[in-house]
């Protein structure tokens, strides 16, 4: 994990494209203040045997005790009415960056309410296809 230091940096890094960036709110605190949650998150895991893409839908999160960031899965519940929730569900993801092994990724980290912005590049690893955690940041 790098930290991005300069402005001319954060810039370069989070302006022209080249990386994903996902962010964090550790002001927004989760569960029992150990686990923070970020925002919606694609993972790649190749095609389905029909040559359909296939990406996993989590959320980018921050777990304090171990300090590392991943992307959490959901489990699955199927049902028989596609109901507003799911659209709007469906429509966040749309607009979500897709993470694959090996990806650099930019995480901004901040505070909204002490106005503290940290950047990090990290490199995404640990991909793991049906696991609770899809995706590990180092």
């Amino acid at each position: 994990m790098k930290e991005i230091k300069s402005r001319e940096e954060y810039a370069k890094a989070v302006n022209f494209g080249k990386y994903p960036v996902l962010i964090i709110d550790m002001n927004q605190k989760g569960f029992m203040d150990e686990i923070f949650d970020g925002g919606k998150v694609r993972v790649d895991f190749g095609t389905f045997n029909d040559g359909e893409r296939h990406l996993g839908c989590g959320e980018f999160k921050y777990y304090k005790k171990e300090n590392k960031f991943y992307v959490a899965s959901y489990g699955i519940c199927i049902s028989n009415r596609f109901s507003y929730e799911d659209a709007m569900e469906d429509a966040e993801y749309g607009n979500s960056p897709i993470i694959d092994e090996g990806d650099e990724v930019v995480i901004v980290v901040h505070n909204s309410e002490e106005k503290d912005v940290k950047a990090y590049l990290v490199k995404a690893v640990n991909k793991r296809k049906f696991c609770s955690t899809m995706i590990e940041f180092e």
